[in-house]
């Protein structure tokens, strides 16, 4: 984690793009001045006010926007769900029968839950 100075926010120095995106969407949408602004990672950004409540602010590269967090949500704490493209054979054709399976084995199918 690493603090920006007001100098760092003014001239726009981070290290990614993802990290110059939530800082430019900061400085357009609040006074970034009254905040500490720190670098969690490459998509993060953590802001803290004078009266010490917190925020992250984390670029969604997918929907390509800004998203607010009240909490850091980390990518190894995010739900990750993994897809099986398994086939079932019907008489003489073979038919998708595809699962998704979130990491806590709860497991679904097109139709819903297993």
């Amino acid at each position: 984690m690493k603090q920006l100075t007001k100098e760092n926010i003014l001239k726009n120095q981070v290290d990614t793009i993802e990290q110059f995106k939530v800082l430019d969407y900061l400085k357009k949408q609040l006074s970034i001045g009254e905040f500490n602004v720190f670098l969690i990672d490459r998509f993060t950004i953590k802001v803290i006010d004078k009266n010490k409540e917190q925020g992250y602010f984390k670029y969604n590269s997918k929907i390509k926007s800004v998203d607010f967090y009240e909490k850091n949500i980390k990518n190894k704490e995010m739900e990750r769900w993994k897809m099986d493209l398994n086939y079932i054979k019907v008489g003489d054709y073979l038919l998708p029968n595809l699962t998704i399976e979130k990491q806590n084995n709860e497991r679904i199918n097109k139709y819903g839950a297993i």
